[in-house]
């Protein structure tokens, strides 16, 4: 059995009520005398505000979750056919609801709470409340309030199309149509009530949906007074069984003609019937039929109506209470379902799942045996071997050889239930927040003891009299108003430092502009959010609720890690727009990828310069780098006074130092030197004033110049030899050449010039002859071999 209780979905044992499974729902139930529906091993359950939740019957874990757009109650029965579930919610007397086809397959297994879209829906004012739908062929069939604040204006019957939605056919009827649709197959007929009293029957074309000769009769009871109805009919061998009252009055069991509708005969019940009537035939053999019905009144026991199978009259009736509901007397809507072994079960206000039937002494006692060790989660086991045994006949009860066993765990129980309730008040009978530490102490003291007084207790009465002690000493216990004060000035604190923490919590430099916009906005909202605090837990969220804002602003780093991984290119090009920042994450995310990443600064849609890093070739990240190339100086008077004129291309390097891998640097010369023109690439030395020769002969290709660095400083291009440092002392210490020689120079024809690789020609020209000399020798070796 499954039921639904606040925001969780139970399974239980038919037998013993005991939970098999137990799911969680987004939503608790509207009013809880709507169940859920079973259908493809799915469990569809009702919830608020226009919510259907599925669920996985055996497990109870969440398949996916249906929210309406305009919400509402869901009071109306879930109908299944063909792998669609239909029903409607309600807002309102005249508001607008819905009535949707959910498709029941789960399209994202891996998600619990998948969000599911209706498949069609239809917007009705007034909306469905308690329409419980019918499918027949491709047509399901549902009815609708009146759209108006009383009962008894006119309202919509609907024949739709089950899988598109499209209007088939409708009739009007009188008064709010609040219960399901019954299909009578073979009378080809449909049967429903209405608010207002009204009993309806009209002919369904089973294979268009179309709907036809409507008729309707208003009820009335054995007094010949106007009732209502929202009662679903039961339709049996040519008559029709159903519901009808006032509310929180008397009601009747009707029975009318299924042809006509008119009224054969009522049977008086304790009180209003809002539910269907459970019909059984098991025993039409002996000439009688069985009706089983709830109704909405004190005690919210079970009526049975004994019925013979021909009958026109009241006199052919018989009523027989068959359950009072002792000891869950309440209120009931709900209808009675029965389990394959005849037992009953239902439903009423007590918040409680009963099962009706006839129990045997062997049952009861090992009800009671289950037992087991009483305590505080016993109640429901205790409850179960209580009732079974008070259904006993005298003689049965007699033969139950435990039930001190019994007697004794209700004791037990209840003298556990009044512990722990003494207890819980007593923690909730003062608010420590309320007292200084020294008080709180005292009052923490003061708990513990009265706990432990009311553990000791032999009885009932022992509870209360250490409760009534322990709030006493409680009582004696002063609060201090300082506190209050105290605790104001701990928030101005806590402020100031939750604030001075958000503005410490980033480093600017690491976003682009775009991104610190947003930094800056998230920080004055975290502000606002830390001032509008009411205490220090408020403080701290506000800034923990900031730094979360914050964190998911993406950094520099982020941004280039996620434009590598997105591009396909062999060489990841990113544009230098607001940032020349290169973090040290960045480094670590080019080097992470193993590929190239050019950096591009542009200048009126001309590449001005750029840098490429090889990721496989970063090593030794020391820290962050500034991409930006100035084309001032302020050695530029030294500058041009080394090379005796003023057309040189300054290259100030903002970031000085060793570089984790050789950079590629390309840079635009064509304002100044011609394509085929021959540049040399020089270091300026700001201590010594002089230059050193990192690398000739470099050509100028459609108006750039490119050559490889390692150490970032001044450079400078030109087309004029300079006489080079000839005293070692003079020569830069980190001069910017790569690493493995600082002392080579190559005369480049292409890009890609590792910078001060000079090396002597006689030294190239000795070690050439030397390999030309080894290369004879083994050619002589293998002559003499052959």
């Amino acid at each position: 059995m499954i039921v639904m209780s606040n925001t969780s979905i139970y399974k239980l044992n038919l037998v013993t009520g005991d939970i098999l499974a137990t799911g969680q729902m987004v939503a608790a139930p509207d009013w809880g005398y709507t169940p859920p529906t079973y259908a493809e091993g799915m469990i569809f359950a009702p919830l608020q505000n226009g919510t259907i939740q599925a669920f996985n019957a055996k497990t109870l874990e969440s398949v996916w979750v249906y929210r309406d757009n305009l919400k509402g109650q869901s009071l109306s029965p879930i109908a299944y056919s063909d792998g669609y579930i239909y029903t409607g919610f309600w807002n309102s007397e005249t508001g607008n609801a819905n009535f949707v086809c959910l498709s029941v397959t789960d399209e994202d297994p891996s998600q619990p709470n998948e969000a599911k879209i209706a498949s069609w829906k239809h917007t009705q004012p007034g909306g469905f409340y308690w329409a419980g739908a019918v499918v027949i062929g491709d047509a399901v069939i549902v009815g609708t309030d009146d759209g108006q604040s009383g009962d008894s204006d006119p309202a919509k019957v609907y024949s739709f199309n089950k899988y598109t939605g499209e209007m088939i056919s409708e009739l009007d009827v009188i008064g709010d149509q609040r219960s399901s649709i019954a299909y009578d197959k073979a009378s080809g007929k449909i049967y429903f009530t209405t608010k207002c009293g009204y009993l309806y029957s009209a002919s369904v074309n089973a294979k268009t949906g179309v709907l036809s000769n409507l008729k309707g009769v208003k009820q009335v009871n054995d007094e010949n007074r106007n009732v209502m109805t929202t009662s679903t009919p039961v339709v049996y061998d040519g008559k029709v069984y159903l519901g009808i009252g006032q509310y929180f009055q008397k009601g009747w069991v009707l029975v009318a003609d299924a042809e006509s509708l008119e009224k054969l005969f009522t049977v008086s019940l304790k009180g209003y019937p809002q539910c269907s009537m459970l019909l059984t035939t098991a025993y039409e053999d002996t000439g009688y039929l069985y009706l089983y019905s709830t109704y909405n009144y004190l005690p919210g026991g079970i009526s049975m109506i004994k019925i013979k199978t021909d009958a026109t009259t009241a006199a052919d009736a018989e009523l027989i209470e068959l359950y009072d509901a002792e000891g869950f007397s309440q209120y009931c809507i709900t209808s009675i379902i029965c389990g394959p072994d005849g037992t009953l079960y239902y439903k009423n206000d007590s918040a409680n799942i009963l099962a009706v039937g006839m129990p045997k002494v062997a049952k009861v006692i090992n009800l009671i045996n289950a037992i087991g060790t009483v305590t505080l989660d016993s109640g429901s086991a205790i409850n179960k071997a209580r009732n079974a045994y008070d259904s006993l006949t005298e003689a049965q009860k007699k033969e139950v050889t435990n039930y001190s066993v019994l007697t004794t765990a209700e004791m037990q129980y209840e003298l556990l239930v009044a512990k722990f309730n003494a207890k819980t008040e007593l923690e909730n009978y003062k608010n420590a927040d309320d007292y200084r530490e020294a008080q709180k102490i005292e009052l923490a003291n003061a708990i513990t003891a009265g706990k432990e007084a009311i553990d000791a207790a032999a009885d009932i009465a022992g509870v209360d009299s250490a409760l009534a002690a322990a709030k006493a000493a409680i009582d004696e216990i002063k609060t201090d108003a300082q506190l209050t004060e105290e605790e104001k000035e701990d928030i101005v604190a806590a402020k100031k430092e939750a604030k001075e923490a958000l503005d410490n919590y980033k480093d600017l430099k690491d976003y682009r502009e775009a991104e610190k916009a947003g930094l800056a906005a998230a920080i004055a909202s975290g502000k606002s959010a830390i001032d509008a605090a009411a205490d220090i837990a408020g403080v701290n969220s506000a800034l923990a609720t900031a730094k979360a804002a914050i964190d998911e602003i993406k950094t520099n780093a982020q941004l280039i890690a996620e434009e590598i991984e997105s591009s396909e290119d062999e060489t990841v090009t990113i544009e230098l727009e607001d940032f020349t920042g290169l973090s040290k994450d960045a480094l670590e995310a080019i080097k992470g990828s193993d590929r190239k990443v050019t950096f591009v600064k542009k200048e009126n849609e001309r590449v001005l310069y750029s840098w490429t890093f090889d990721g496989s070739k970063i090593d030794n990240i020391i820290g962050d780098i500034d991409l930006s190339i100035s084309f001032t100086t302020n050695n530029k008077e030294a500058i041009d006074e080394l090379v005796g004129d003023r057309n040189s291309i300054y290259l100030s390097f903002t970031y000085k130092g060793e570089l984790p891998a050789p950079a590629f640097i390309k840079v635009y010369v064509g304002d100044k030197y011609e394509d085929g023109e021959k540049l040399y690439l020089y270091y300026f030395n700001e201590k010594t004033k002089k230059s050193e020769e990192i690398a000739t002969g470099l050509e100028v290709k459609d108006g750039y110049i490119s050559f490889t660095l390692t150490h970032m400083s001044d450079y400078f291009l030109t087309k004029t030899k300079i006489a080079q440092i000839t005293d070692e002392k003079d020569k830069p210490k980190d001069a910017d050449v790569i690493p493995e020689d600082k002392s080579k120079k190559v005369k480049s024809k292409d890009v890609g010039v590792g910078t001060g690789d000079t090396f002597p020609l006689a030294i190239w020209l000795i070690i050439f002859s030397i390999s030309l000399i080894g290369v004879a020798y083994i050619l002589i070796r293998k002559r003499r071999t052959i």
